[in-house]
């Protein structure tokens, strides 16, 4: 095994693309990590139909490629394997193979063209054994991953059944959708990757809705999130549409462009990449079980019902279809940002992350907002939810402490040096 040197900044063309600069030092260059996170997030989005389930995939992806990788450079515990490498394994090949074993097995779909793209990966690399041996590696780290979740069950209702409508009890379809299936409540009954059970950091219930608290949120939802606002500024109606990005482009693009910012090294990208995607992983499956635990009802039915305006319509219709507490963007945005935190070691994260452009309505990596620290960007997604009319302001508050709570839990435990003896079960 051996210890990487931090190689030289790479082009900022290098965060979207596979192409990089020529690492300066004869250490591992990231492009392949880049190149394959790249394409497992392509992969994933066109074979993946929601948002939260491609979290997961993305999870199955680098937690491979993190084992391939730590087995052979060293630097970092692996996660859940005990994988030996041969010295003068190739990491490039490693994270070649891992993340090509991993897509190919869960969309075999789309197998033929990430062939083509492992193919062409492998013919980049000198050949010999030391690429050899790296993709043994990389083969050995996804197998592994695979068999870990092998139990996971990725479809269905997870048993969950709408409840019978009332007021404060979420139903389909609401006024604003014609969904009628609720949304992946299977995640819900998924083993998490690090945390002991999805329930382990479940938020109370949420508010009484004859509470002060909830018509407090009621009203300030109705007045700010209505698509026919006159409340809402233009500035906030941009902050909205901004998060509405789809997540897995949007984290993973704000991933690289960290690893990019920070002059990281392979391992020390992959390691970023993993602790981002894997607790993010974690926060959903957590935020999903406390979705279709409270089956709460959302703003386009509890405005309409009690709130005395029986046309009122979200900004950012339709409503999406699953429950309405805690917020899903406040879980895994938290999750993001903490995870980042964790990574650089420090509060002042210092991130510019992408999101949708508003002239073409399009996710786009150079349109980005800054924040300088964690604080910074959760508490935009608070205002987001709330202004797009999705939300409650307690629900978005409700996932950003479910989110902190996971990452806090499941980065103190993984993904530390090998050096670090701590009690990973304190």
């Amino acid at each position: 095994m051996r210890k990487s040197s931090v190689v030289a900044v790479l082009t900022v063309s290098a965060i979207g693309f596979a192409g990089a600069a020529v690492p300066a030092q004869a250490a591992p260059s990231p492009a392949a990590v880049f190149e394959w996170n790249d394409t497992a997030v392509s992969t994933i989005r066109a074979g993946a139909p929601f948002q939260a389930q491609g979290l997961i995939y993305m999870a199955y992806v680098e937690a491979a490629v993190y084992d391939a990788v730590t087995a052979i450079e060293g630097g970092y515990q692996q996660y859940r394997t005990n994988l030996s490498a041969p010295d003068g394994a190739m990491p490039e090949a490693a994270v070649a193979a891992a993340a090509h074993r991993t897509l190919v097995t869960y969309f075999p779909a789309q197998a033929a063209s990430l062939d083509v793209k492992y193919a062409a990966s492998l013919a980049g690399l000198t050949p010999g054994k030391s690429r050899d041996d790296g993709v043994a590696v990389g083969e050995q780290a996804a197998q592994a991953i695979i068999s870990l979740r092998s139990a996971d069950v990725r479809s269905g209702d997870g048993g969950y059944t709408i409840p019978a409508p009332g007021p404060g009890v979420w139903a389909l379809p609401t006024a604003d959708s014609t969904a009628t299936t609720p949304q992946t409540p299977w995640i819900a009954k998924l083993q998490p990757f690090m945390l002991k059970s999805p329930s382990q950091f479940r938020p109370d219930a949420p508010n009484s809705i004859t509470s002060d608290e909830f018509l407090r949120d009621l009203a300030e939802t109705a007045r700010l999130g209505g698509a026919s606002s006159t409340a809402r500024t233009p500035e906030e109606t941009m902050v909205a549409r901004f998060w509405t990005a789809n997540v897995i482009s949007q984290y993973n693009v704000g991933l690289r462009a960290i690893a990019v910012q920070h002059a990281m090294d392979l391992e020390q990208t992959v390691r970023l990449l993993a602790m981002g995607d894997m607790s993010i992983g974690d926060a959903a499956i957590a935020c999903w079980d406390a979705k279709y635990t409270y089956s709460f009802w959302r703003p386009v039915q509890a405005v309409r019902a009690i709130g005395n305006d029986s046309a009122w319509t979200p900004l950012l219709a339709p409503t999406p279809n699953h429950p309405e507490y805690p917020s899903a963007h406040g879980c895994v945005t938290s999750a993001f940002a903490v995870a980042v935190s964790f990574a650089l070691d420090t509060r002042r994260i210092n991130v510019d992350m992408p999101g949708l452009n508003l002239q073409t309505g399009l996710f786009d990596p150079g349109y980005t907002r800054h924040f300088d620290t964690v604080r910074d960007m959760t508490n935009e997604v608070d205002n987001a939810r709330v202004w797009g009319g999705l939300h409650f302001r307690s629900s978005v508050e409700a996932g950003v402490e479910l989110g902190t709570d996971v990452v806090r839990y499941d980065l103190s435990r993984n993904f530390r040096p090998t050096n670090d003896d701590g009690n990973s079960d304190e």
